[in-house]
């Protein structure tokens, strides 16, 4: 039987945390769609343990058709993707431990949603300021609000994505200076 649960997350780390206990209840995971649709079938509790990556470019291009293969091989299984973020699982708990074993692979994990996150943040601030600026003079000229309320948009947006790309940087320093320490 299968379970559809609507939710959103902007902390891949609580999404993936909230799969595994789905999982621990006996849910696994399926897939995920936009927005925030999730679908689990019943299973066996603690059957897989579930780990979610953002690759380093989109499913369908050859470095990340290469990667999914690899991990496959490994007996990690690619249950699903979503834009660049990537859903594994296995049977084998310590395999998805240890995905990132040393220090130099947690930090190029750590860097890669670091600079995603920030790209993010930094292109909805700039929409942000380019729509206000328009959107006056749109105001003033014609009336038109259109690109104010954009603005409005652009600037949640990434006030809720501020708070992702601080902790990304904080956990990318502290693994930094870990590395160092038993470098």
């Amino acid at each position: 039987m299968k379970k559809v649960i609507r939710k959103l997350f902007w902390d891949y780390e609580r999404e993936e945390n909230w799969i595994n206990d789905m999982a621990d209840k006996g849910y696994n995971f399926l897939s995920f769609s936009f927005p925030g649709k999730y679908v689990f079938e019943e299973g066996e509790p603690g059957e897989y343990t579930y780990r979610i990556e953002l690759l380093k470019s989109t499913p369908k291009s050859i470095d990340s058709k290469d990667y999914i293969n690899f991990m496959e091989e490994n007996e990690i299984e690619c249950v699903n993707t979503y834009f660049r973020w990537a859903y594994f699982r296995s049977k084998n708990k310590e395999q998805l431990v240890n995905l990132y074993s040393d220090y130099e692979s947690k930090v190029q994990h750590y860097s890669k949603i670091f600079r995603f996150t920030l790209v993010l943040w930094g292109l909805n601030f700039s929409s942000f300021i380019y729509n206000l600026i328009i959107g006056y003079v749109m105001y003033i000229d014609r009336g038109l609000m259109i690109n104010l309320i954009c603005s409005l948009i652009n600037f949640i947006i990434a006030i809720l994505i501020s708070p992702l790309t601080i902790k990304q940087h904080k956990n990318l320093k502290s693994m930094k200076k870990e590395r160092e320490l038993y470098e």
